[in-house]
Parts: structure tokens; C-alpha cells; sequence
């Protein structure tokens, strides 16, 4: 592996730790960690060595709109499929900004949008019905979403102290990358779009 290669797998894998971390999923070990690029997304599958847990995590960075910091927002998928009890799935946001907002509006491809309430930890949001996302994810190369972060303190209902984000993932190629492991998602079979 290059060196260039190796730096950036290493920081992946920090950051990956990190949103294990607050998604309640173990973080994996470096030695069983396969790094893969499928389109724009980032695909990054590892085995625990403790429970046998297959995981598999999807990145994406958004296409438009940026944290503050003028890095992309970032949509992730991590899915667990525990050998001995079946596994969750979680998909989130990284908005790169402390005190989001829980309410936030999709879109999927060029469907009416809907907001729905989010699970909120540091700069993330992680939705409620992560199974219906990558199901609905599968079907489209558009995904869009806005939030909101309050810039006040964290019981402000100002109006005014609210930054409105909106980011817009490209998200071709997500069904390719899911491909090999959609049993790992909790989709049994490939849904016919």
C-alpha cells in the first residue's frame, strides 16, 4: 500500500471509529478492514473479531452545501449483521455544526419532500427508520436534505439564531455498493425498481 493510501486509510478508519462510537456499533481493527470505492462512495466492510459481526459502512460526501469549515456534509450508512442476533443498520448526517435541529426534510429523487424527526448527537442526525432510508436510497440517484442548526443557546426558540443547511447528494452507484451485502442492511432480496 502507497503511503498516500495508507495515511488516508488510516484517518477513514479514526473517523469511522468515531461513528461507531455514537452509533453503537464496535469499531474494527485495521487488519480486517477492506477499503473500496464504488463511484463516489466510499465502502468500507470489517469483520469484530470479538462477535463475528460483519459490518459495513457507505460514505458519500454531498455534491452541494458545506459544513462550516467548507468541508461536503457527509451521509453515512454503517449496517451490523451479528451472526448470533441479526443486526442493526443506522444511517446519518454529518452537518459539521453542534446543535442540530432534530426535524429534517428529505427528498429522493424527485419525490414530494417529507420531514420527519431525527435522533441528534454532536454534528450528526441520525434517522429513525434507517431500513425504509436505504430501501428508498436503492431506488435513486438524488438524495437531498436541509436541516437546521441553532446558532443560540441550546433552549433558544429565536428564529433568528437558526442557520438553515442544505445538502445534495449524487447517489449513483449506491445499489452497486450494496450489492454483495444487502443481507448485512437487513434487505433480503434486491428490491425491483
Amino acid at each position: 500500500m502507497r503511503a498516500g493510501n495508507r495515511l488516508r486509510a488510516t484517518i477513514l478508519h479514526n473517523l469511522l471509529c468515531v461513528a461507531a462510537a455514537y452509533a453503537g456499533l464496535p469499531a474494527a481493527t485495521a487488519a480486517q478492514t477492506e477499503v473500496t470505492t464504488v463511484g463516489k462512495w466510499e465502502v468500507v466492510r470489517f469483520v469484530d473479531p470479538i462477535t463475528d459481526a460483519r459490518i459495513i459502512t457507505l460514505k458519500l460526501p454531498s455534491e452541494e452545501g458545506t459544513q462550516p469549515d467548507g468541508q461536503p456534509f457527509i451521509l453515512t450508512i454503517n449496517c451490523l449483521l451479528d451472526v448470533s442476533a441479526g443486526g442493526p443498520s443506522n444511517v446519518s448526517i454529518e452537518w459539521g455544526g453542534d446543535n442540530m435541529l432534530p426535524n429534517v426534510t428529505t427528498r429522493f429523487g424527485h419525490e414530494k419532500p417529507g420531514t420527519t424527526r431525527w435522533s441528534v448527537r454532536a454534528v450528526f442526525t441520525f434517522s429513525r427508520s434507517s431500513s425504509e432510508f436505504i430501501t428508498r436510497l436503492l431506488h435513486y440517484d438524488r438524495f437531498v436534505a436541509r436541516a437546521e442548526r441553532n446558532l443560540g443557546p441550546p433552549s433558544s426558540t429565536n428564529l433568528l439564531l437558526r442557520r438553515t443547511l442544505t445538502g445534495i447528494w449524487d447517489t449513483t452507484g449506491f445499489d452497486e455498493a450494496l450489492a454483495d451485502d444487502l443481507e448485512i442492511c437487513g434487505l433480503a432480496a434486491k428490491p425491483i425498481g
